[in-house]
């Protein structure tokens, strides 16, 4: 049988036909033994909803939550079920006829519908007239059949053992009952847990309504609001974030508080879109707290969702996605969830790279804005060379290690190759070439960063001058005479200052009154936009101002003529770009490197010789230019 199992809303209130009785957790009544008894014929098994607080019979009707609606008198309907009613019998209550019936929902299997009109066809008026009999007579004397035999054989202090017993067990399973609930909530807000949740899914949610709910997750950053305001004013904000999504949950759909997840929503959406009650959220939840970073993540339901754990992490991760790109809520997609799985991968992954050398310096050269043939330097940039994933940019990685607090390590560890090339440079006796290094703002504000790098440098030998360290763009840090301090004393060492991106953001102009720095760096930005009057006009305006403080101006990201001619108009010193070297591994940088000095010494020797005045040879004597041989010896290794 493909569909086994048939799920009953119930009437709890419908005695003695049908009703729910707490202390059992079970319906009884005429219409649950009936239910019993096809069970036991047919093979199907029969689930009853728990009852809420309200009749959620309709509700559950129009979300296809149940097969089978019970215990419904003639005036009630329910929507889709016209023409699906089972009359179960009918009875006569101060001269009035009243009737009791059974609605098979629209969602209801096929062939079970079949089975289960033959059934109660095949039960007569009189057999259903008996049971009620039977259920009235058992609760009338419920109370008598329990003690008569014990009044009449025990004594009456049995009887009152008896009773004393009765009183304990009620206080016993009423402390379960707060036991059991106290398990199923988060102390913390007050909403159900996880558990609960995953109890609800279980419960409501079936193969013929399963794509019509949605599970949305909001997801709040902890850490970051209770650095800024505290814990107490963070639980705070979470126990009124609790009290606002209540408002937007139907009795039909469940929230909970799920510890290192967030807010979860199992919501009917009917299949569509629905995204204006999740911006009403979002906005009246950051409302609340300014400091507050709070984004939504939506997963609708498929057929194979059956366990509701990996469908509450898909909604998690479109929240988490949605926090990253800075956006309000994002639908989780196939492609995102994948994404976020690989890149879980890539940080297990990154916590040995180091240790094998995994990651290798790569250097995209720098050359004379006005003799561009000429190699000035190199920018030292990253590149993973993973064993199973082969080579990766760094905005495979970067992102994920700036989340994992791992930049400072990274930034250390590209020092230390940057300062071994310069040693080897050195020992081929080239002094000209220098590397810049990117440093971030993290690690610049540590307080130990210049007598580490100092402590770096110390181990190499090569020029102080040709390391350029470059603080790269980004939001102004909490400490700035943190940045301050270790710049003034690099620069005391020997070690000159680039501020990187110059131009893109908002820090730029408070950087350069803030620390003393040799470089200028213009944002690709800018270069980008040299073909208008008014990027001109900047570009011009930025290299002027690092003329007059004393910088050399430097810029990245040329890819055609006409940038470059533009850069050379505006008297920019030192350029970068594809249209002269692409980004190449160090090895192939020292050949390159090498070979060209070789070649501009060359150069150098022969305009040396191409500049030499031509011997007159003489009889009896050689002249040059009026000059004796031993004057012209005497010259000629002045010159070398």
């Amino acid at each position: 049988m493909a569909e086994s199992l048939i799920y009953v809303a119930g009437n709890p209130s419908l005695y003695p036909i049908e009703y729910y009785n707490p202390a059992t957790g079970s319906y009884q009544g005429v219409i649950p033994e009936l239910l019993e008894q096809f069970s036991e014929e047919s093979g199907y098994e029969i689930q009853y909803y728990k009852p809420g607080a309200k009749d959620q019979r309709a509700q559950m009707a129009v979300n296809r939550q149940v097969d089978v609606i019970s215990g419904c008198t003639e005036d009630e309907e329910f929507q889709n079920t016209e023409g699906q009613e089972i009359m179960l019998l009918q009875v006569e209550k101060g001269g009035d006829t009243v009737s009791y019936q059974l609605f098979l929902a629209e969602s209801a299997p096929s062939e079970f519908k079949t089975e289960f009109r033959e059934f109660f066809s095949g039960i007569s008026q009189s057999e259903k007239a008996g049971l009620i009999m039977e259920a009235e007579e058992e609760k009338n004397n419920e109370f008598l059949e329990g003690l008569s035999g014990n009044i009449i054989s025990f004594s009456v202090v049995l009887v009152l053992l008896f009773s004393i017993l009765l009183v304990v067990l009620r206080k016993l399973r009423k402390r379960l009952k707060m036991y059991e609930a106290d398990r199923m909530k988060d102390s913390l807000t007050g909403l159900a847990n996880a558990d609960y949740f995953e109890q609800q899914f279980a419960r409501h949610i079936n193969d013929n309504n399963r794509i019509l709910y949605s599970i949305c997750c909001f997801y709040i950053d902890i850490d970051h609001m209770a650095r800024i305001i505290g814990y107490e004013k963070t639980n705070e904000y979470l126990r009124h974030t609790a009290s606002i999504l209540e408002e937007y949950v139907s009795e039909t759909e469940f929230l909970a508080y799920i510890t290192n997840i967030g807010f979860v929503i199992l919501r009917w959406s009917g299949g569509d879109v629905q995204e204006e009650w999740i911006l009403s959220a979002l906005h009246r939840i950051s409302g609340f707290a300014e400091e507050s970073r709070v984004s939504a993540g939506i997963y609708y339901l498929r057929e194979n969702d059956k366990e509701p754990a990996p469908a509450i992490f898909t909604s998690y991760v479109g929240a988490i996605t949605a926090y990253r790109n800075g956006e309000k809520y994002c639908i989780c997609t196939d492609k995102i969830l994948r994404s976020y799985l690989e890149e879980g991968q890539l940080r297990e992954d990154l916590k040995g790279a180091f240790d094998r050398k995994e990651f290798q310096l790569y250097l995209q050269f720098y050359v004379d804005a006005h003799d561009t043939g000429r190699i000035v330097g190199g920018e030292a940039l990253t590149r993973w060379q993973h064993p199973e994933r082969g080579f990766l940019l760094p905005s495979g990685f970067i992102p994920i290690m700036e989340r994992e607090g791992l930049i400072p390590q990274m930034d250390y560890y590209m020092l230390k190759k940057a300062c071994d090339f310069l040693e080897r440079l050195h020992r081929d006796k080239i002094e000209d070439f220098y590397i810049s290094c990117n440093i971030s703002r993290v690690t610049f504000e540590e307080p130990s960063f210049a007598e580490r790098c100092k402590e770096i440098v110390e181990k190499y030998r090569f020029r102080r001058s040709l390391l350029i360290l470059e603080l790269t763009e980004g939001l102004p840090g909490t400490d700035s005479s943190g940045i301050r301090r270790n710049a003034a004393a690099l620069r005391e060492y020997g070690v000159r200052l680039a501020l990187d991106d110059f131009g893109e953001g908002f820090t730029s102009f408070f950087d350069l009154q803030e620390y003393p720095t040799d470089y200028l760096k213009l944002d690709k930005s800018l270069v980008d936009n040299v073909g208008s009057q008014k990027g001109m006009t900047i570009l011009r305006t930025m290299v002027t101002i690092g003329h007059e403080l004393g910088m050399t101006v430097m810029a990245e990201g040329i890819e055609t003529e006409q940038q470059l001619q533009k850069l050379q108009n505006v008297h920019c010193d030192v350029i970068q770009g594809f249209y002269f070297y692409h980004p190449v591994p160090e090895w192939n940088a020292e050949k390159q490197i090498l070979r060209k000095r070789a070649e501009e010494q060359a150069e150098r020797q022969r305009e040396k010789k191409m500049t030499r005045p031509k011997e007159t040879i003489q009889t009896g004597e050689e002249e040059h230019n009026g000059e004796g041989i031993d004057e012209r010896k005497d010259r000629e290794e002045s010159d070398f």
